[in-house]
């Protein structure tokens, strides 16, 4: 955990009870929450998992957490008896060659000699992969931002699928943007593989609330920051997306404390939601 240090800012937040900023954009695992939305998708993804299903795809529009739920079924599944899971982070390989290396050896306890050409690094890898299958092992391939891959790639997903023992020896499952359904749709022979395909969408009023209220007891906080009123104009401002939330929550405690306030009102919050909206048009338009 971050400890305070003696700034301004950290003073400030140790002021409002708080013993480190809750809204920071980086990738903390320990701020992810998830809301019945996220809880619904994540289940089905296990399934697929746990049940060889062999390819799914989740998919949403940007800041909705699909990367943020690919980190948390990667470290669920990390360690775990019985599961061999690798994360790779972005999908965009130039050639089947590159692609077979990077997934092959992505995994940390499948250790996939290094091969010449595509052809024999496929078959080091499957070589690999019937070993950790007849050891009743499960591998798992978790691909984020899956909206990059290209055809090269999803013919390497495509020979891994159909290679079996009347069971998926590999579970692929995808996260990306949604033009990534396309992606896989136009290559039948890959896209009519899909077993199946999840949309994370924008988390209600109350799932909001709850993260936000998660995020600040996280750091420390354990009363509300947000009065009603103040509450309603950032869900109204940001619909409901998960990014877009601690985004304007991160700007309002900025505005919090240059304020010397308390507690975050309507007035505050409909000032710097107008901000927020202006620079939020303004990236469209760029």
């Amino acid at each position: 955990m971050n400890t305070l240090v003696s700034n301004p800012f950290r003073t400030e937040l140790a002021r409002l009870g708080l013993q480190e900023d809750p809204f920071q954009l980086s990738a903390d695992p320990r701020y992810l929450y998830l809301g019945e939305e996220h809880q619904e998708v994540y289940k089905i993804v296990q399934g697929v998992i746990l049940r060889r299903r062999g390819l799914a795809l989740v998919v949403g529009e940007p800041g909705t957490g699909k990367s943020s739920l690919a980190r948390y079924v990667y470290d669920r599944l990390y360690g775990r008896d019985g599961i061999d899971v690798a994360y790779v982070d972005t999908s965009n390989f130039d050639t089947r060659a590159a692609a077979a290396r990077k997934i092959s050896q992505s995994f940390e306890n499948i250790h996939v000699p290094f091969g010449s050409s595509y052809g024999v690094q496929m078959e080091n890898f499957k070589q690999q992969l019937v070993t950790v299958y007849n050891e009743g092992r499960i591998a798992v391939l978790l691909l984020d931002d899956a909206q990059k891959l290209r055809r090269p790639s999803l013919e390497m997903l495509h020979e891994l699928y159909n290679f079996d023992f009347g069971e998926k020896v590999i579970t692929v499952v995808a996260f990306g943007e949604v033009p990534a359904v396309q992606n896989f749709y136009r290559y039948p022979s890959i896209g009519s593989r899909l077993y199946t395909i999840q949309t994370l969408k924008a988390i209600s009023y109350e799932t909001t609330l709850q993260m936000v209220a998660f995020r600040l007891q996280v750091a420390g906080c354990s009363k509300s920051m947000f009065d009603e009123e103040a509450f309603r104009l950032l869900y109204q401002a940001t619909v409901g997306n998960p990014r877009e939330v601690v985004i304007l929550c991160s700007m309002t405690l900025d505005a919090l404390v240059e304020n010397g306030d308390e507690r975050v009102d309507g007035k505050l919050m409909d000032q710097v939601a107008s901000q927020y909206t202006r620079i939020k048009k303004q990236r469209l338009n760029e």
